[in-house]
């Protein structure tokens, strides 16, 4: 699976099983948007009022 490609719009997370520190994220992945592959980046969090959500950073993959 080494040149697999998501679907447009659409992408996939998986655990990070490299976290070696407490500002690492959680989830790592890639996703495809306008046929530009970005990597996903998802940080486990806790709002004021006690609810659990992702935290999300994409960074636009070099183009080969």
């Amino acid at each position: 699976m080494l040149n697999f490609k998501h679907k447009e719009m659409s992408g996939s997370l998986f655990q990070n099983d490299k976290k070696n520190n407490d500002k690492a994220p959680a989830m790592k992945g890639k996703c495809t948007i306008n046929n530009q592959e970005y990597f996903i980046s998802a940080w486990s969090n806790l709002a004021k009022d006690g609810k659990k959500y992702l935290s999300l950073m994409l960074k636009m993959a070099e183009q080969k």
